[in-house]
């Protein structure tokens, strides 16, 4: 009698520690399903960075390259808005050329 008095001690015990565990598993779980989301926003932001730089850099170099054409061939800005364009057309399609 006093065995299944101490089993049953033991049991009652062993159930609370499972509800403990229990609860601190559920924790764990929410935790890690907050750290999930907060990384995966943060990790959009960064690949969105990545994007908006590799744009940038594109359009610094494709500067960059019309820049040295200009140097290149000693073309000067004109004060005319038309004559502006059209050289602004010119030397861009010259960058085109260069590339290939």
């Amino acid at each position: 009698m006093h065995q299944i008095k101490n089993l049953k001690q033991e049991l009652a015990l062993v159930k609370q520690e499972k509800e403990r565990l229990s609860a601190l598993l559920q924790q764990c779980q929410t935790d890690l399903n907050t750290y999930t989301s907060a990384y995966q926003e943060l990790l959009a932001k960064v690949k969105q960075r990545e994007l908006d730089y590799a744009k940038k850099l594109k359009t610094y170099a494709d500067e960059v390259r019309k820049l040295n054409i200009a140097q290149k061939y000693n073309i000067q800005v004109p004060y005319s808005n038309d004559t502006c364009s059209n050289l602004m057309h010119m030397l861009d399609r010259l960058t085109e050329v260069e590339k290939q």
